[in-house]
């Protein structure tokens, strides 16, 4: 029953008395067991304090504060596992936290009913981690230890890591926590924001109560103090020091701005312009955007959440510069899902980081990979128009409207599909069509146009595939979303696939290099291109993986796959495109990434084209695995 005794203590402390069934019902218990707790909490508070009735209601009274600041921090909350190394690292910080003077460890092993020994390695390996908030343990275990920071450090560690006993239940009067509300609902914060603003306000009310004030800021803060979101951080800190009786204080609404610059998801990106600093995060956006083109070769299209994205990087600079945390939330399955737009937000990291000089947290490039997959998705489909696709019939207009029907069964908005019968064909000429789909008994005479022939029964599919195979062959954007291809096996050709001997990168890349001008598929101006490129910035992307590609000279498009089994084993993927491709080489570029960094978290699939010995089997391995990656989908 411990959690009700610290509860009770809490609800005294912050409404200065209350009645059993105020209390019974706040902590959802009974009006008797509410007054059990009382009666064994003044047996072991002798002399140090007392909770006594008056009129009805009880108030506590504090005869030894330092005495009742350890009697609280002894009463380890319900559900507590001290069996858990972090469970106990909480409590011992919040102990260190609570006292303005060094604490002996056996006071502490008392405190959490632990023995000395396991204190003292709690203690080592909590010196590690509030070190990353600039805090420090100091002092010997035997002659006592302290908890050394600023204020406002130690109110970070515990949003950050140490607010569970803190806030649940929430040590703030109701009619508190609806006034919080209230001032975040007029600004127009989203609900995750309140909730964020809401920790905070709890994290200062408790310090406040228990005697802990900012009494000074750090330089850092001095921007907020011309940001107009402190007028809104002076409401809330005025709320928590008015209840409590204290003056106002410009270092709390310091303190309560901070949630307000560095949340996330406001309701309205465009209400908040002026949080941010509007030319610093539109200027990081096109140095973001820049470095993505720079080292990946991809124009992205950012058109759609555009503004919010800027707020976004506003948000997310606040954050960075004032040293606020995001949880981590659902970053792991960002990361699996979606491991290409993972893979440009590192990108955009390095830039933030480059600009800011402060390290970029991975929760938040999670939080820019969802940001990218979108852009990622738009670039795609706003390349070009649908394919143009004539589907050719023999017989009467029934077969002809069955076949038409198929055919965009295969290929869905991705295609603009015509039914036209043999016989009419010579009304139309090849410029109107990208390629036909035409039935097998069908004897017109294609020309240049493209032509995929099918039976009256065929798989949709496997159309859909070779549709797909065609639009890469022929540097269309559209290989789409149609799936099932993979965009490595189909734009190989036999005679790009090299087998190399090196083991290091650099020599491999040599090595492939100058098999494919001895094969003619490489001139110099390519192999010069390719070492610009490499001197800019290195394209192994990952240990077994490299994709150095750049823009076609000759205006041809190659890919060629070089594929070494020395050492760790090394896969090569040689890319020149097109300049012209404009759009459409993006598009490209964005399945050819996605299809390799798929492969990068396949180790099997890497030996498997490691272990290849011609263009035929690794085109047979990307076979498997883009029908792998089609049923993940």
């Amino acid at each position: 029953m411990t959690v009700h005794r610290r509860h009770i203590l809490d609800v005294l402390e912050s409404r200065l008395s209350g009645t059993l069934t105020e209390m019974a019902e706040l902590l959802g218990v009974s009006s008797r067991t509410i007054a059990n707790q009382i009666a064994a909490l003044n047996l072991e508070l002798d002399g140090v304090a007392q909770i006594v009735q008056i009129e009805g209601s009880r108030r506590l009274e504090v005869l030894d504060p330092e005495g009742y600041r350890h009697f609280k921090m002894s009463l380890v909350p319900e559900g507590t596992d001290l069996n858990d190394p972090a469970a106990r690292q909480a409590a011992v910080f919040h102990l260190l936290a609570s006292r303005k003077g060094p604490v002996f460890a056996d006071v502490i092993a008392r405190s959490i009913n632990v023995s000395r020994s396991t204190v003292n390695a709690d203690l080592n390996r909590l010196r590690e981690v509030v070190r990353a908030y600039g805090l420090e343990i100091v002092g010997k275990t035997n002659a006592g230890v302290a908890l050394r920071g600023t204020e406002l450090h130690i109110r970070l560690a515990m949003l950050d890591r140490f607010s569970a006993p803190l806030l649940d239940p929430s040590p703030v009067p109701d009619r508190l926590v609806q006034d919080v509300v209230a001032v975040c609902e007029e600004i127009e914060l989203g609900v995750a924001a309140i909730d964020s603003v809401s920790s905070w306000f709890t994290i200062m009310f408790v310090r406040l109560r228990d005697g802990f004030t900012m009494e000074g800021a750090d330089d850092s803060l001095e921007p907020l103090t011309e940001n107009e979101a402190v007028l809104h951080g002076a409401r809330l800190a005025g709320l928590a020091t008015d209840w409590l009786s204290l003056e106002a204080s410009e270092y709390e609404a310091l303190f309560m701005t901070l949630p307000l610059v560095g949340m996330r998801g406001p309701k309205d990106p465009l209400a908040f312009e002026s949080f941010l600093a509007v030319e610093t995060h539109e200027e990081l956006y096109r140095a973001i955007m820049a470095r993505i083109h720079d080292d990946m070769g991809i124009d992205l299209k950012a058109t759609q959440l555009r503004e919010e994205f800027l707020a976004h990087l506003g948000f997310l600079l606040n954050r960075v510069q004032y040293g606020i945390q995001v949880t981590q939330g659902s970053a792991a399955l960002l990361r699996d899902r979606y491991p290409l737009a993972h893979r440009v937000a590192t990108i955009a990291q390095s830039e933030i980081e480059r600009a800011t000089g402060r390290e970029v947290e991975e929760a938040e490039v999670s939080l820019l990979a969802a940001y990218f997959q979108i852009f990622v998705n738009r670039t795609r489909t706003d390349a070009g128009e649908p394919l143009r696709i004539a589907a050719v019939y023999a017989n009467g207009k029934a077969e002809g409207e069955l076949l038409r029907l198929q055919v965009v069964e295969a290929v869905g908005a991705y295609g603009a599909v015509t039914a036209i019968s043999e016989s009419d064909l010579h009304e139309f000429s090849e410029q109107e069509f990208d390629l036909a789909v035409a039935h097998r008994q069908c004897s017109f005479d294609a020309g240049e146009l493209p032509t995929v022939r099918v039976g009256m029964v065929f798989d949709v599919s496997e159309l859909r595939r070779k549709i797909g195979a065609l639009a890469m062959r022929r540097g269309w954007s559209r290989r789409m979303a149609l799936g099932g291809a993979s965009w490595l096996g189909t734009l190989v050709e036999p005679q790009a696939f090299v087998r190399l001997s090196s083991e290091e990168y650099g020599e491999a890349l040599e090595e492939l290099l100058g098999e494919l001008s001895r094969r003619g598929l490489a001139g110099p101006e390519l192999i010069q291109a390719v070492h610009e490129r490499e001197a800019r910035s290195t394209m192994r992307l990952f240990p077994r993986l490299a994709f150095p590609h750049v823009v076609a000279p000759t205006g041809d498009l190659l890919l060629s796959v070089g594929v070494s089994d020395a050492g760790q084993g090394l896969v090569i993927v040689l890319l020149a495109v097109p300049d012209a491709a404009g759009d459409e080489s993006s598009s490209l570029l964005l399945g050819l990434y996605e299809e390799i960094v798929g492969l990068a978290q396949d180790e099997d699939a890497v030996s498997a084209i490691i272990a290849a010995d011609s263009a035929a089997r690794f085109r047979t391995v990307m076979a498997v695995q883009a029908t792998e990656l089609l049923r993940e989908k």
